[in-house]
């Protein structure tokens, strides 16, 4: 038998482990009797307390009570991580393995149930305020648990909860705040806790409420006076096609209207009702941005997003070299023309590899540009891209025009293995990501290279992707 319990253990299952032995002795199994007599030499008649305690203390336990204790305190840690994560059917298929976690004080806040006992006092597993349970519980998302979650924080608050709670996180405190409005998009939360006294210059309540399209919570932050001045609102904002959540944070106070917004969200492939809100609001696109040293018509060329090329030509702007704009047609189009280029221009590669254009990379390259061009926000090489947006024909065309795997970006020292995973994490396209790992073992990407950075980068990735380097035998 094993000394530890094995990851999927629940408590109905170790009855049945406890029964079946019992059974078995019953039966005259030789080695069900051995187990038993083992633990109790002088009796003669076993009963299922007996088969039970030697399960428990096989698995390491003093006793039945100490193994279901730890079973619960296990199944309540994973369902509060799941709830709080979105991964809501894991959560749901705890709690019908553990039916008695519906009577935890934790699951049933996350739940939206009402609780006996203190409503102010930190609760097990994460030692957080009940109001935080609230805030950050993803079954926020389901509209039948909605008013009922927002009920409950009302009664925390009623009984003395503090709406500025918080919990420490790695870096900066996770507040109430910020699970209503930047983790659970919950406007009616929000603001409740504003009219209860909760900050609304909460920076990460304000940078992640960007993150959500209609731009409500967000509205409700500012308008109570959130100032986005300084805290990478504006930039996070444009992350995201999400004009209206642009528009509000330019309309409420931002004084960097010299910055150079348009180009960053050209470069991450803004489209142009976006692009018309940040030119509408005073920001100029004729600006040289210092790490292209090229304006905003000259991104939109090298990303290939001529509908904003030509709006922002019909606003009487220009690129830097506009005889080059046939030039980029036909790049784009999948005509090479080859040429002399400055060096900006072969990063015209990225927007090409991360939308999967066979016909431009390779027009680009056999029009000079590099295969090996780094990029200037960190350091990544076309291939990295590649791996994080899952584009397994961009990445077989760099490896056919000369790709090298066992390269690394500049800022986080990552292969594009640990791009790949990082990229699969965070998409509802697993397959693509497993076609591109099959590509990278299939061109001699080994697992040393993890070792050799001094970090695994099996970390992190989609499960269908550690599915397959499990069979590999990269990782257990």
């Amino acid at each position: 038998m094993s000394n530890s319990l094995p990851s999927q253990a629940n408590l109905e299952h170790l009855k049945a482990q406890a029964s079946d032995l019992l059974n078995a002795h019953r039966a005259n199994d030789v080695n069900a009797t051995e187990r038993l007599q083992a633990l109790f030499p002088e009796v003669t008649e076993f009963a299922l307390h007996h088969a039970q305690l030697t399960v428990a203390r096989e698995y390491g336990f003093d006793s039945w009570p100490a193994m279901k204790a730890s079973i619960e305190s296990t199944a309540l840690l994973q369902f509060v991580q799941a709830a709080t994560d979105g991964r809501l059917e894991q959560a749901d298929q705890w709690l019908v393995r553990e039916p008695s976690l519906r009577n935890q004080p934790a699951v049933k806040l996350m739940l939206g149930e009402n609780i006996e006992g203190s409503l102010t006092e930190p609760l097990a597993p994460l030692d957080r305020v009940p109001l935080l349970y609230i805030a950050y519980s993803k079954y926020a998302s389901r509209p039948e648990n909605r008013l009922a979650l927002l009920q409950l924080a009302e009664r925390c608050l009623n009984a003395g909860a503090d709406a500025k709670s918080f919990w420490k996180g790695d870096v900066l405190e996770q507040t109430a705040l910020y699970g209503a409005a930047g983790h659970n998009n919950f406007p009616e939360l929000t603001k409740l806790l504003l009219e209860r006294g909760a900050d609304p210059t909460d920076p990460e309540a304000l940078y992640h409420s960007t993150e959500f399209a209609d731009g409500e919570c967000l509205r409700l932050l500012l308008e109570a006076g959130g100032d986005p001045e300084g805290k990478n609102v504006l930039a996070r904002s444009l992350d995201f096609d999400h004009p209206i959540c642009t528009e509000l944070v330019l309309k409420h106070g931002l004084k960097q209207t010299d910055s150079v917004a348009i180009h960053h969200a050209i470069w991450r492939g803004r489209k142009l009702p976006t692009i018309k809100v940040l030119v509408e609001h005073g920001l100029d696109p004729g600006m040289m941005a210092p790490m292209f040293n090229v304006n905003a018509l000259d991104v939109a060329a090298m990303t290939g997003d001529f509908a904003i090329l030509e709006w922002l030509e019909d606003q009487g702007h220009f690129l830097t070299v506009p005889s080059l704009e046939p030039v980029w047609r036909s790049l784009w189009e999948g005509d090479a023309v080859p040429g002399e280029y400055p060096e900006v221009m072969h990063l015209a590669l990225f927007p090409a590899v991360a939308k999967g254009n066979v016909p431009a990379i390779r027009a680009m390259v056999n029009s000079g540009f590099r295969v090996d061009t780094p990029e200037p926000f960190n350091g990544g090489f076309p291939i990295h891209d590649a791996c994080f947006h899952g584009q397994p024909e961009s990445l077989e065309t760099l490896f056919d025009l000369g790709a090298n795997w066992d390269v690394t970006d500049r800022q986080y020292s990552g292969h594009p293995l640990g791009w790949l995973l990082v990229g699969s994490e965070h998409t509802d396209r697993p397959a693509d990501f497993l076609r591109c790992a099959e590509i990278l073992v299939a061109n001699g990407h080994t697992f040393k290279t993890a070792e050799r950075e001094g970090a695994r980068a099996l970390w992190t990735g989609h499960p269908m992707i550690h599915a397959y380097f499990r069979s590999l035998g990269a990782i257990e």
